[in-house]
């Protein structure tokens, strides 16, 4: 990634980690985009669905699976 990159890829760091504060957000030096819940899950959590990492190609990508993981909790994750 080039300095430009890094930068925006930061600030779109920051805008999800904003948009869904349960989660820690970052890329790696692969250019992958990760989530890790910052809570550990219960049983109940994981059999409606909810997973503790999340891995995507884009901010966007990662935006969407944020969004469907924010859903089957009732939106508290």
């Amino acid at each position: 990634m080039t300095h430009c990159d890094n930068a925006a890829a930061e600030r779109s760091v920051a805008g999800l980690q904003k948009r869904f504060p349960h989660w820690w957000v970052w890329v790696s030096d692969t250019g992958t985009w990760w989530a890790s819940r910052r809570a550990q899950l219960t049983s109940a959590e994981r059999e409606a669905g909810a997973v503790p990492y999340l891995r995507a190609m884009s901010a966007d990508e990662l935006a969407a699976l944020l969004a469907q993981q924010h859903a089957p909790l009732g939106g508290s994750s």
